[in-house]
């Protein structure tokens, strides 16, 4: 399935593209709620949510304690009262050397520190794959290190 959104919600940075905006050595910081009583992993988004309007998968430029990361990407912090937030990170580089396209998208949130990882990369603004092929969503899952 093929959806049209990120364009909308990229950055007008000056002097730079939605798509050079975020530079090759920024941290880049992904969130994921877990339930206290859960034995399993936290399940880190690998590609878009299926059956939802998402196009991409959700990152925030910078590494973030997870509450922080969460609040950048929701705007508010979490309920931690039953469950909690950890996060996992990487690099721009890395995303970008596993086929992927990252973009700033800040939506209508000036300063927001969102950006957008899209496949395929070669027009992000206009194309985004909303179901990846495995191997995709394992390149994406293998550019993470130091989970929280």
């Amino acid at each position: 399935m093929t959806r049209k959104t990120v364009g909308g919600k990229a950055c007008r940075c000056p002097d730079t593209t939605p798509e050079s905006c975020v530079q090759d050595d920024e941290v880049l910081t992904q969130w994921a709620i877990v339930n206290p009583n859960d034995t399993e992993d936290p399940t880190f988004s690998r590609q878009p949510r299926p059956n939802d309007y998402d196009s991409a998968v959700s990152l925030v430029r910078g590494r973030h304690e997870p509450d922080e990361a969460f609040k950048q990407s929701v705007g508010k912090y979490p309920d931690t009262k039953n469950r909690s937030v950890v996060a996992r990170y990487t690099s721009a580089r890395e995303v970008r050397g596993a086929g992927l396209a990252v973009v700033h998208t800040p939506g209508r949130i000036s300063g927001s520190l969102h950006v957008s990882v899209v496949h395929p990369p070669e027009d992000p603004l206009m194309l985004q794959q909303a179901d990846w092929p495995a191997d995709t969503q394992n390149r994406f899952d293998n550019c993470f290190t130091n989970e929280r």
